[in-house]
């Protein structure tokens, strides 16, 4: 599975404006200290992770992608 972004940035952006509150965008943001905060436009889930590939499955997971 690629992370490759298909749409332009800003057709994304209004994709998850349109679709508040859903599961339709994840971040894995690097934080100083090493670690990744990751979220969920949905709103209703963050976490911190280890690493981006941590991040990445756990992002997988809440949506139920693997």
């Amino acid at each position: 599975m690629s992370d490759v972004l298909y749409d332009s940035p800003t057709e994304f952006l209004h994709e998850v404006a349109e679709k508040k509150g859903e599961c339709v965008a994840q971040s894995v943001i690097p934080r100083d200290d090493g670690s990744y905060v990751v979220a969920c436009s949905c709103e209703q889930w963050e976490v911190i992770a280890s690493g981006r590939v941590e991040g990445l499955d756990l992002a997988r997971r809440h949506t139920h992608s693997i």
